[in-house]
C-alpha cells in the first residue's frame, strides 16, 4: 500500500509549484522551457491516470486486424509495413483504428485538441 500522497497528487503539486510560485519568478527567456516542463508533467498525469487500457486497447484492435498476437510495438510496426505496401489502402477498419489511436494520444498529450 502506497501513501498519500500518490504520484498523481505529488505530480500535480510539483506542477502548481511550478507554474504558480517558481514560473513568475523566471526571467523571460527560461518561462518557455519551464512551460514545457509543466505541460510534460500535466502529460505525465494523464498517462499515470489512464493506466495501460489505451495501450492494451490499441494492441488488441491492432491483433484482431493483423490476424496475429504480439506486443503493441511489434504489432505497429507490422501494421505500418502494412501500411506502407498497401495493404491496408481501402480498408475502413484500418482507417477507424487510426483515428482512434490517434484521438486517444491527442488526448493523453493535448487535451484541448478538437478531433471531431
Amino acid at each position: 500500500m502506497r501513501d498519500k500522497p500518490d504520484i498523481a497528487d505529488l505530480l500535480e503539486a510539483a506542477r502548481t509549484t511550478l507554474m504558480e510560485d517558481l514560473l513568475p519568478k523566471l526571467r523571460p527567456e527560461h518561462r518557455y522551457r519551464a512551460h514545457l516542463v509543466a505541460a510534460a508533467m500535466a502529460t505525465a498525469a494523464r498517462e499515470l491516470a489512464a493506466g495501460q487500457a489505451p495501450e492494451e486497447a490499441e494492441r488488441e484492435a491492432l491483433a484482431r486486424l493483423l490476424g496475429e498476437d504480439a506486443d503493441l510495438e511489434a504489432l505497429n510496426r507490422r501494421f505500418a509495413a502494412k501500411l506502407r505496401a498497401g495493404a491496408f489502402d481501402a480498408s475502413e477498419t484500418a482507417y477507424a483504428l487510426l483515428a482512434r489511436s490517434t484521438a486517444a494520444r491527442l488526448a493523453e498529450c493535448n487535451p484541448g485538441y478538437e478531433t471531431d
